[in-house]
């Protein structure tokens, strides 16, 4: 499988600060959202635009956003906006500096390189350089114009000077936040500079027309403007350095800027540059912001659990804060709401959907996130609210009758308790084919058809639930439960260990009796009547996840899932089997692909050690992203499952759910926070040496090596282990005593242990100890194909 590791990387960092900006998931830099953060945000927030720079201040709906990108053009040939191959240089986690060069549609062995770095709290300094004769246009603009209309508009002015351009926030509002106007300056004179409304005109005057910005007055001759930018020609002796931040005076801002170009700025950009490489790891990419979680709206919903989990290898305190964020909005009755939004009434709904529960994913997300980061106040602070809402499912409304199990049978429906987002009088005019709708909502995708009125379905009034017994429910139920059980043991809470063991294990058991059909070889959702439903969906193969089937099962399983005609191919996974009437290749739900049932599907394929099939899902999930990406510098997690294409072509990266999950199969091939095993790194099938550089992992900063020669560990700089072939290392630990793993590989294979001066190291597999080395010396031993343990004291 070939992957491309830096841009999977880099779009892990993209994911990460979308946790982070204001208003993305209620935080700013891990504070309540009440209380604005001390500095803006800064980084390269906009998804088509990694060649350039947001700023965002203030918080929740008040946000002030001003951004900034780089054009590459020839007169007479054309301009390149959004680049599709980057190479990332150093990029601080902490948002401090950054580096990244890209190669232009104009010439591919024309690098333009930009790097910034943080000046003061509110400002940054910036340099442009090209290796060859070309033209740059720096322009200031307001990203993301489209989702919060006039009301968050921000105008700019170009000034005489040719070298500035202020831009203020536009607030329709009483009350404005702080920060609200922008200046950029450059060290040097432009060769054009205009303000203009039209981007697509401005465009066209650069390349076909006078090759320089020129200014084009307002209608109303106010010379204020949607966009603003400078040219300038730019060659290999050269270059662009510039000053932008953000303020509350023009007057403060200019005097800053000045003082700030004083020192030359390609000295003060390595100044920089040798600091943060000094005083933290950098990252190998810059982050950005992806997801539909706009600045100016709080979105959590089920996704934000695996999103949080997979932000904890580089950012670990944003992930552990956006963990306890939603939790945060847990129900008094236990439930965790399906979402918690603000400033969605637009759309037709109240702004949390009280009456629906999140699909039980937390406590895996949770897990998940403890192994990387090994913060036990993440458990502490977590266990009983994930407790409080596994109980839930199952516990007394108060009426006798159990939330989501209606007909008492001990497994769960989905449902939907209107009034609790409604009102009373309001729910009791919801028409039925609505309340379906919505009760299917809790799986996470209402519009399937496997649970259409059409299909038979229908809700029961009294019991608010579904007359339908989904496997997908029960089995991210008993998987939620199931992680719940080790986060109990984890914490030493045997009595609640006991009871969650107990309850796993009456799952199992009716799940497997209920609603495995011997005849189809797989779990089949159920009508109460006791009619199964052959509709095939990846939901049909959670189990997998959860460890419900026998050895015997999971292979007939695999058969199914394996087919072509049902759920592989070229393209996979379709969210309907491809046989099914209502398949759909472009219709999220009825037939196209979604990256977050890959991502579950590829956890029950790692679980039962199917590695091929999990390896081929990894290696066609990272393709259909990548491709994708590098043609539209776009993100995207619904693809058809035809030809592989963007579902919607045209609707930014923003809008979409978390694309990153579409590449995070493809990392976990590599390195992965196994639920049940722990940390485990490398892939006995790799093709091609991958690197991961800089990982946060168990307390450690992480360099991972694998391919098909060697497989490396490097903890903290320093060497752990070497394998001379191609393995995964599971259950991996390493103290400064001990050093213990699970090896597994095709081959036999050579293990390497670096000398520790002065002390001896033993090594024993398998429980046999094979031999000690002198005091000071290396280890060196062989080990057969197959799976073996491993355990080195030192």
């Amino acid at each position: 499988m070939r992957i491309n590791l830096k841009l999977i990387i880099t779009l892990l960092l993209i994911l990460v600060s979308a946790i982070a900006a204001p208003g993305t998931h209620g935080l700013v830099n891990g504070q309540n959202p009440a209380q604005p953060a001390a500095a803006p945000l800064l980084d390269a927030y906009d998804p088509a635009h990694i060649n350039g720079l947001v700023f965002i201040t203030g918080n929740q709906g008040k946000a002030n956003i001003f951004g900034i990108r780089i054009l590459v053009y020839r007169q007479g040939e054309q301009l390149d906006d959004s680049p599709v191959s980057f190479n990332f240089g150093p990029h601080s986690p902490s948002g401090s500096y950054a580096a990244v060069n890209w190669v232009t549609r104009l010439d591919e062995k024309t690098p333009v390189n930009f790097r910034w770095s943080r000046s003061s709290q509110n400002g940054v300094i910036g340099q442009v350089t090209a290796s060859s004769n070309v033209r740059i246009a720096i322009e200031v603009y307001r990203p993301w114009i489209d989702t919060g209309g006039v009301q968050q508009q921000a105008i700019f002015h170009p000034q005489p000077d040719r070298r500035t351009i202020l831009g203020e926030q536009v607030q329709n509002r009483m009350t404005s936040p702080a920060n609200k106007r922008f200046l950029f300056k450059s060290d040097r004179d432009s060769a054009g500079s205009a303000g203009y409304e039209d981007a697509t005109a401005m465009r066209e005057m650069l390349v076909n027309k006078d090759g320089q910005a020129q200014q084009i007055t307002t209608a109303d001759g106010s010379g204020l403007f949607l966009h603003a930018l400078l040219s300038f020609d730019l060659s290999t002796n050269s270059t662009i350095g510039f000053v932008a931040m953000v303020g509350d005076s023009f007057d403060e801002m200019e005097r800053e800027a000045i003082k700030s170009l004083q020192q030359p700025v390609n000295d003060q950009l390595d100044r920089a540059d040798k600091t943060i490489k000094q005083r933290e790891p950098p990252a190998a990419g810059p982050p950005l912001n992806s997801v539909d979680k706009m600045p100016g709206s709080t979105v959590l919903r089920w996704d934000s659990f695996l999103f949080a989990a997979m932000a904890a290898m580089v950012d670990p305190e944003t992930s552990v804060s956006t963990a306890r964020r939603i939790l945060e909005g847990q129900m008094s009755d236990g439930r965790v709401p399906l979402r918690i939004s603000a400033g969605s009434r637009s759309r037709g709904e109240p702004e949390v959907l009280a009456g629906r529960s999140m699909p039980p994913i937390g406590a895996l997300g949770v897990w998940k996130i403890y192994l990387v980061t090994g913060d036990i106040s993440l458990l502490a602070n977590a266990f009983p609210r994930l407790l409080k809402w596994n109980d839930w499912w199952l516990a007394n409304r108060g009426d006798g009758q159990a939330w989501r199990d209606g007909n008492s049978d001990g497994l769960l429906e989905l449902g939907y308790d209107q009034e609790l987002e409604l009102g009373s009088l309001m729910a009791r005019s919801v028409p039925t084919p609505v309340q379906l709708k919505q009760a299917f909502s809790e799986s996470g995708l209402a519009d399937r058809p496997q649970w259409t009125s059409e299909n038979g379905v229908r809700v029961k009034e009294k019991t608010h639930t579904a007359e339908f017994t989904p496997v997908g429910l029960n089995a991210l139920y008993a998987l939620d439960t199931e992680m719940l059980l080790q986060i109990a043991r984890e914490l030493g809470l045997t009595e609640d260990a006991e009871k969650l063991r107990a309850r796993y294990s009456s799952l199992k058991t009716k799940i497997n009796a209920d609603l495995w059909s011997e005849e189809d070889g797989l779990y089949l959702n159920k009508d109460w009547d006791g009619k199964f439903s052959r509709r095939i969906s990846p939901e049909n193969f959670y189990p997998l996840i959860a460890g419900l089937p026998d050895e015997g099962r999971a292979k007939r399983m695999l058969e199914t899932l394996r087919r072509a005609d049902k759920l592989w191919g070229e393209t996979i996974i379709p969210t309907i089997s491809r046989d099914d009437a209502a398949f759909s290749a472009q219709t999220v739900g009825r037939g196209a692909i979604w990256s977050l049932m890959n991502y579950l599907l590829y956890q029950g394929l790692r679980r039962y050690a199917f590695n091929d099939q999990a390896g081929e899902l990894a290696a066609k999930s990272n393709l259909l992203f990548r491709t994708q990406w590098e043609k539209t510098g776009r993100a995207y997690d619904h693809f058809s499952s035809d030809d592989g294409k963007p579902v919607d072509p045209e609707q930014p990266s923003m809008h979409q759910s978390i694309p990153g999950l579409m590449l995070w199969p493809a990392i976990e091939e590599i390195i992965y926070a196994d639920p049940w095993a722990g940390f485990s790194v490398g892939s006995v099938k790799a093709a091609n040496e991958s690197r991961l550089d800089r990982i946060r992992f168990g307390g450690f900063i992480n360099d991972i090596i694998s391919g098909p020669k060697r497989t490396v560990i490097r903890r903290s700089g320093k060497t752990e282990v070497e394998c001379e072939g191609p393995v995964r290392l599971r259950s991996f630990r390493s103290t400064e005593a001990v050093t213990a793993f699970a090896i597994e590989s095709g081959t036999q294979v050579r293990v390497l242990i670096p000398a520790i001066e002065g002390r001896k190291i033993t090594v024993s597999v398998d429980d046999i100890i094979i031999g000690s080395t002198a005091p000071g010396a290396p280890a060196s031993f062989k080990v057969p194909a197959g799976q073996h343990r491993v355990f080195i004291v030192k």
